[in-house]
């Protein structure tokens, strides 16, 4: 293999490594950050923890999990990790957290929710894609 075939695979596969989080457009317009339309929809939300032993360990990563609604009560019936955050811990977290939301019934039967485990300042822009977690609603 040439190194112009080792580069075209390398890129392809770095490419389909971002693609799950490029599939929920934002769109920056103004200071003002538009979001994917189903956390409109949001009732209930629950941040996941970020246990200090994790955070002790700097382990960091991003993921993705998917969420499959009850259409009638807008209650998450099952969460599954579609791509791990690389520690099963944080995986875990996110799962416990996502399975307590809530959405309006009757719009949402399936969801992919990205989430970000990130250690640094608070006050830091957000990594391309990423979406801030909205304030609790109980």
């Amino acid at each position: 293999m040439d190194n112009r075939e080792r580069h075209r695979r390398q890129f392809a596969a770095a490419k389909s490594h971002q693609q799950p989080f490029d599939r929920f457009p934002l769109y920056a317009a103004r200071n003002r950050l538009q979001t994917a339309v189903w956390l409109n929809d949001r009732l209930k939300s629950v941040a996941p923890e970020y246990p200090y032993g994790e955070r002790l360990n700097r382990h960091q990563g991003r993921g993705i999990i998917r969420l499959m609604l009850d259409l009638k009560t807008g209650v998450v019936t099952k969460a599954t990790i579609i791509k791990s955050t690389g520690f099963t811990i944080l995986d875990a977290c996110a799962v416990a957290a996502f399975q307590r939301w809530r959405w309006k019934p009757g719009k949402w039967k399936e969801i992919d929710l990205p989430i970000t485990f990130q250690l640094g300042d608070i006050h830091a822009p957000l990594p391309r894609g990423a979406v801030p977690l909205p304030p609790a609603r109980h």
